[in-house]
Order: structure tokens, then sequence, then C-alpha cells
């Protein structure tokens, strides 16, 4: 059973990657008539202007995945030295990163993005920004948190009290076992990532027009659900167990 997720991982992955091989046609050519059902020629049928589906969901896929990959570092990189900063140190610069962590809290997340796109425009930049800022404050808290418990251990006190050096004790001792932390809510903070850029395309604030991505391709399928309800359902579909072969990982990870 375990081994499914990564196996549909996997596939994602590559399918994504190799987008332009594996595509039997260009997701903005228009191959056949107007939603024609999965059949033989086209195994995923034809979207509303004759757009095979198959090759949109390849190339939205590489989108969708480019896109939440870039947000997941945009926080885990300034979240990881924020939060162990601010971990390590017990003074006014662990006060300053808590203010401004509050303060970016406070925001809506659909806010930001929407003052986001309005100032900067449509494009992968501006989806990742939009995507992945809002993110940075609860990966800061958990990189803190994680520091400051591993900071209060024993073993970490008695190298301290043999007269260690901070950076020796942070590089042998603190930083590798806080790195499995930071790694797991890593997969977590990429799951919100691809629901949220999907969302954003969903509400039409991701890419330009006829751009395929899962979100967009999700929103053109809602008109058409009940004449055409493969539109909607197979990128519902991508999307979800995306997300649920991710959060599987993690949870037989932790355990």
């Amino acid at each position: 059973m375990r081994y499914l997720p990564i196996g549909y991982l996997l596939f994602v992955v590559a399918s994504a990657f190799f987008a332009p091989q594996l595509a039997p046609h260009q997701s903005h050519e228009i191959v056949a008539i107007p939603y024609s059902p999965p059949n033989d020629d086209y195994l995923l049928g034809t979207d509303s202007l004759g757009r095979d589906v198959l090759s949109r969901m390849l190339y939205g896929g590489r989108r969708t995945l480019l896109v939440s990959g870039l947000a997941t570092l945009l926080v885990v990189m300034p979240g990881t030295c924020l939060g162990v900063l601010a971990g390590i140190s017990q003074n006014w610069l662990d006060k300053i990163i808590q203010v401004i962590v509050n303060t970016m809290l406070a925001i809506p997340s659909l806010m930001l993005a929407l003052v986001i796109i309005t100032l900067g425009g449509r494009g992968i930049i501006q989806l990742v920004l939009a995507t992945g800022l809002s993110l940075i404050p609860l990966y800061v808290q958990v990189s803190r948190a994680a520091t400051r418990q591993m900071i209060h251990q024993d073993y970490i006190e008695g190298a301290f009290a043999v007269g260690a050096s901070w950076w020796g004790v942070f590089t042998r001792h603190i930083f590798p076992n806080v790195l499995p932390v930071l790694l797991n809510y890593a997969s977590v903070i990429f799951s919100y990532c691809l629901i949220s850029s999907a969302a954003l395309s969903f509400l039409g604030l991701g890419g330009e027009p006829g751009i395929p991505d899962w979100g967009v391709m999700l929103a053109e399928g809602r008109s058409a659900f009940r004449s055409a309800p493969w539109l909607g359902i197979i990128p519902g579909l991508a999307i979800f167990l995306t997300v649920f072969s991710v959060n599987f990982l993690l949870a037989q990870s932790s355990e």
C-alpha cells in the first residue's frame, strides 16, 4: 500500500518533466470538436475549444508542480533561517522576528495574494509570491519551536557546560536533530502551496488565460460539469491524489 503513493508521485513528476515528449499534442492546439468524450484517439477527451485534455494535463502538471515547488523553497529557505535564528537567540532579535511573524500572520492570505497579483500582474513569479509569502510565518514558528526545544535538552546544556563552542554544538547536535522536523513540515507546506496555487488559478488569479494549469482546468470544467464532467473531475482528481500521496508518505515517515 505504501508504494502506491510513491509510484503515483514518481509518475506525476516524471510525466510533468517529460511533458513535451509525452504529450500527443501541443497544449493550445485544437485537435477535434469541442467536448469530445474520452476515446481511443483522445484518452481524456477534449475541452470546450477542442484541445486535447491529456496534453493539457501533462503541461498543466508541469506548471502546477513548478509553482508549488518554487513556493515551497520560498517558504523553507527564509523560514528556516529566521526560525533557527530566533530559536538560538533569546534576546531582542527573537522579539523582533516574533513581531514580524505576528504581523504577517495578521494579514489575510487572500488579501496578500490580491495585492501581489494586482501590483505585479499575472505570471509564475507573482503566483509563487502570492502562494508562498503568507506561509513563511508558519514555517518560522515551527523552526523556532523545534530549535528552542533542542537547545534545552540535557546533553546540549552539558556540551555548553564543558566549553563546546556555539557553532560546534549547532552544526553537530542542534541542526541535524531539527532537520527531520523541518523536512517533514516542508512536505506539509508543499501540499498547502499546491492547493493554494490551484485555488488562485481557479479564481482567475493565476496565469494568463489559455495557459494550462490544473486549477485553471478545474475552473474551465465547472461551467460544463453536467455535459462534460471529465473536464472537472480529471484535474480535481489529480490535485487530490497528489496532496493525498504527499501527506500519506508524511504520515508513514512519522510512524
